[in-house]
């Protein structure tokens, strides 16, 4: 039985049906030995040979869906022409499969994986309507009328976006920012960036944790505006200033500096806490940052960490810590006059006989974290 080329190739899993006749049109499809560039073709399963970038593909018998919850600093992408990490790095399955959608390189949360095209179809194509919510921060404090535009829809390039929904979780004055609940069923190229942009707010950091009804777990927040706690105002700030640009700064961390350890001077294995961190730019312009956790310790210290952006898991997740090694981040953008905030938890897993001598003695700082942190001008 025929069938139209694009639609075999996503049975496939080589991509949406929109995707593949993208590729149908730029020649990556053989039938046959011989190369299709126009979409009226139809094969036959049974007896036409169908290559993809010169290599044979045929119809999964196995679905795979993967929901990833997608740190920073990794393309949406197969294969990057730049060598950057890409979100296949982060999944190791046989079956080949492509992203649902996208996620731009600085913006986490919620992708699906999959080689069921058809599925990718259903829910990247616009009639579908599926809604995608995301958690933004903005710089500044947005005002009710800002966020009315958002709802009935801005003008970004030359496209009206339709209208929204959108929410106020928190806002904090002292840090001059605001975090909003944006939901929208469009998925144009950086969308929920160019609508914050056309109503005057810089986002600062962009979350996806939901796509249609499938979402990440995560905490419930309220609908009225949330001011931000006191501990969280007290957190470390580290400035990036043009002396800054092009070397590396190193600052030293105090990870058990707080009431709790402080009054105790002691900790033991099992106990678990966290520190932020302000990283904060105050050059004259945009910037790019690496940075880099390294310890320093007398005797051996079987610690653990996982790392926030925003509130949301990038490194480790709720039940996962990683090791120091993995707690790293490569070409972090943070906007002129802007900040990015992280949560680092920290937990001491059981080890031997140096966890009676570290614990007792943390005072006289047997454990040492520092922050390495290189910063270079963003140039788009």
């Amino acid at each position: 039985m025929e069938e139209r080329l694009q639609k075999y190739l996503a049975e496939c899993g080589v991509a949406s049906r929109r995707k593949c006749e993208e590729l149908i049109l730029q020649g990556k499809v053989k039938v046959n030995n011989q190369i299709v560039t126009e979409l009226g073709v139809k094969v036959n399963p049974e007896k036409d040979i169908v290559k993809f970038e010169d290599k044979e593909v045929k119809p999964t018998s196995k679905m795979v869906y993967i929901l990833l919850n997608k740190p920073i600093g990794y393309v949406t992408t197969a294969d990057d022409q730049f060598g950057r990490d890409t979100v296949l790095d982060l999944v190791k399955v046989k079956e080949r499969i492509v992203p649902v959608g996208r996620l731009d390189m600085y913006t986490s949360g919620a992708l699906i994986l999959t080689n069921d095209g058809d599925f990718v179809y259903k829910v990247t194509h616009p009639k579908h309507e599926i809604e995608k919510t995301y958690t933004v921060t903005v710089k500044g404090i947005i005002k009710n009328e800002e966020v009315e535009q958002l709802r009935k829809g801005v003008k970004i390039d030359d496209y009206i976006t339709k209208p929204a929904k959108v929410k106020i979780l928190k806002t904090d004055i002292e840090k001059n920012i605001s975090r909003l609940e944006i939901v929208i069923h469009e998925g144009k190229n950086r969308q929920v960036r160019k609508m914050c942009e056309s109503v005057g707010r810089k986002v600062l950091a962009l979350h996806r944790s939901k796509i249609g009804k499938i979402g990440l777990k995560s905490k419930e927040t309220t609908t009225q505006p949330e001011e931000i706690t006191q501990e969280e105002k007290l957190m470390p700030e580290i400035e990036i200033t043009q002396d800054d640009i092009d070397v590396t700064k190193e600052t030293q961390l105090n990870i058990f500096n707080n009431e709790k350890f402080n009054r105790e001077k002691i900790i033991d294995p099992g106990s678990k806490g966290e520190v932020q961190i302000c990283i904060r730019n105050k050059s004259n312009y945009d910037v790019s940052y690496d940075f880099n956790f390294t310890d320093e310790m007398q005797y051996h210290v079987n610690m653990k960490y996982k790392l926030k952006l925003d509130n949301v898991y990038i490194k480790g997740n709720k039940e996962e810590y990683k090791k120091l090694e993995d707690i790293k981040l490569k070409e972090v953008i943070v906007p002129k006059d802007s900040a990015n905030i992280y949560t680092l938890e920290w937990y001491w897993e059981d080890d031997d006989k140096n966890d009676t001598i570290v614990g007792s003695q943390q005072d006289k700082q047997y454990y040492k974290l520092n922050l390495e942190i290189n910063a270079r001008q963003y140039v788009k």
